[in-house]
């Protein structure tokens, strides 16, 4: 009697945030035995992906917890899952105006673009 076993592939997968964007590699997966043939990864917001032409994937997450799962099928139907958790917080906004200085009347006068209209009327105030 001879028994063809299949072992099964791993998972592997390294996830990187910058802000709430999430990058996610599984490009260190492996089957011993054979070949992976498939490649699927939920973000856990309700949003999935299969990773068919590229190992890697980015997600953009609303603020909160979330629970990642990739799964990883290999040519003889066994599979693997790795799970990573990401974790995004409420960041602060960031506001940005360019200006110019200018000397006027021997003043310093603030001189925004036109596209910045809340700034241009605080810096016409310094006048």
């Amino acid at each position: 009697m001879t028994i063809d076993a299949n072992a099964p592939p791993s998972a592997a997968l390294v996830v990187t945030c910058s802000g709430p964007t999430c990058s996610f590699d599984a490009s260190g997966s492996a089957d011993p035995d054979g070949a992976i043939a498939a490649y699927s990864l939920s973000f856990g917001d309700a949003h999935s992906t299969d990773l068919v032409t590229s190992l890697t994937a980015s997600h953009a997450y609303p603020t909160g917890t979330f629970t990642a799962n990739l799964y990883v099928l290999d040519n003889g139907g066994a599979v693997a899952v790795r799970t990573a958790t990401v974790t995004v917080t409420n960041m602060l906004p960031v506001a940005t105006f360019t200006y110019r200085v200018q000397r006027r009347n021997g003043l310093t006068v603030l001189k925004t673009p036109v596209r910045a209209p809340q700034a241009n009327a605080f810096c016409e105030r310094l006048k």
